[in-house]
């Protein structure tokens, strides 16, 4: 493995003014505890900004893969909340206040709410630009879903409840999707591909592919570690597609490029929290604390690092 530790984030910027200077192109965000930060510059000379809204808290805080919105629910009010660089963050009409879950899609233009309360999904497709809003009934499969995932137009929600793997879709569609119902019960982690209706899941047992889950839903393995169980927390695809990413719970890695069907493995020394796009090929697998922001490159198996965190100008 080829691991490259470079600053990510250039963060010892000494005052205030030196703060005013950065206000550049923006990285990305990076959620920090009930908090949203903006990187600002580039990744090789980059800085941390002060909290956004800083008179907020967020309960559930979740970034969009192309960095160019996060979405959050207010922790005292409950209400969904949209966070643009410049502009003011606005409520999201049509949506339920106290949504317990946010999923994004791969490309972030596509939200699903989850709301425990009333066994419902919110389905919020066009972001940021264009948010439109629709209802989902889940409440005839009983519980709360374990894994979820939407797709980036917004017209399939699949999850993992006890009766298996479903496909929900936006129209009123219900598919029961092709998983044995024991292996179905060990799914943590999974995502659409990008534009599309295919789907990748990861188990203890390996990683899967369905093809057209609203048509043929044809299963694949992709990759198989039955004889060495894993512990997945997070998958994700490559935007072109090219490669499904995996993050184990001990710190391994795996990226399978799906036209040979060759893995590969790495060891990212940390505990991830998830696979959390950040386009192309990057997933960011830690928050900022404790210790390093650590992000991995899926096509190179590059291992990127940052230091702990330092606000700019000393914000919080």
């Amino acid at each position: 493995m080829r691991t490259i530790l470079f600053t990510l984030l250039t963060l010892a910027l000494a005052s205030a003014t030196a703060f005013a200077q950065v206000g550049g192109p923006v990285l990305g965000y990076v959620p920090d505890g009930g908090r949203v930060r903006t990187v600002y510059g580039i990744p090789a000379t980059a800085a941390v900004g002060a909290a956004l809204d800083q008179d907020r808290s967020y309960a559930q805080i979740t970034i969009s893969p192309r960095q160019d919105y996060a979405l959050a629910t207010d922790a005292n009010s409950g209400e969904a909340l949209l966070i643009r660089p410049g502009l003011q963050t606005a409520v999201l009409d049509g949506t339920a206040a106290g949504a317990d879950r946010i999923i994004v899609s791969p490309r972030g233009s596509s939200v699903a709410l989850w709301f425990s309360a009333t066994s419902h999904l919110q389905i919020v497709k066009g972001l940021p630009l264009s948010p439109s809003v629709q209802d989902v009934d889940a409440g005839f499969l009983g519980t709360a879903p374990g894994a979820l995932a939407v797709s980036d137009d917004g017209t399939w929600v699949a999850g993992v409840w006890p009766g298996g793997v479903y496909a929900l879709g936006s129209s009123g569609a219900v598919n029961l999707l092709p998983v044995d119902s024991a292996a179905a019960s060990t799914i943590t982690a999974m995502s659409f591909f990008h534009l599309g209706t295919d789907l990748a899941i990861a188990a203890p047992s390996g990683v899967t592919t369905i093809r057209d889950i609203g048509g043929s839903a044809v299963p694949s393995l992709v990759y198989d570690s039955s004889a060495n169980p894993l512990s997945p927390v997070g998958i994700g695809l490559s935007f072109d597609n090219r490669r499904v990413a995996m993050a184990d719970q001990s710190g391994a890695l795996l990226s399978v490029d799906l036209s040979s069907g060759l893995p590969q493995s790495f060891d990212c020394a940390c505990t991830p929290e998830g696979l959390f796009g950040m386009g192309g090929s990057i997933f960011r697998l830690t928050g900022m604390r404790p210790g390093a922001l650590r992000l991995f490159d899926a096509a190179s198996g590059d291992l990127l690092s940052a230091p702990p965190a330092m606000i700019a100008g000393g914000q919080q």
